[in-house]
Parts: C-alpha cells; sequence; structure tokens
C-alpha cells in the first residue's frame, strides 16, 4: 500500500510541476500563489471525473467468459 501512495504523491507533485511551469507562476507574488492553487485543483477534480467515468466504463463491461446454457455433452467413442 506504501507504494501506492508513494506513486500518487510522485503524480501529483509531477502535475504541480508541469502546473507552475506551463504557466511560470512565481511563488513570491500572492495572485501567482492563487492562481497555482486553482488551477492545480482543478487539475485534481478533472483527475477525479475522468476516474468517475473509466470506473463506469470498466463495470459495464463482460468480464466473464460465455457460458454455454445448452450442456450438450458428445457422448461417441
Amino acid at each position: 500500500m506504501s507504494k501506492l501512495f508513494w506513486i500518487v504523491v510522485a503524480f501529483l507533485v509531477f502535475g504541480a510541476y508541469t502546473i507552475k511551469t506551463a504557466y511560470d507562476f512565481d511563488f513570491e507574488e500572492k495572485d501567482d500563489q492563487k492562481n497555482f492553487i486553482v488551477k492545480f485543483f482543478k487539475w485534481v477534480g478533472q483527475l477525479f471525473g475522468n476516474l468517475k467515468e473509466v470506473t463506469g466504463l470498466v463495470t459495464h463491461q463482460e468480464w466473464l467468459p460465455e457460458t454455454n446454457e445448452t450442456k450438450s455433452v458428445n457422448k461417441t467413442r
């Protein structure tokens, strides 16, 4: 479980770094700090929305093999 935690943390840190560099935010300025926080949490919200959508698609898939309802037995020897 701890590996999954660190993978998620690394993914979020990478996303935060990408947002910071893409918008060239200067964390010394209050406006840039606020804008970064808004963009970051908007991105996290999109992640959860995408996860919800993918989970919904996965649950509607047929994962089990088809079963033969007529149990025909081949009696040739």
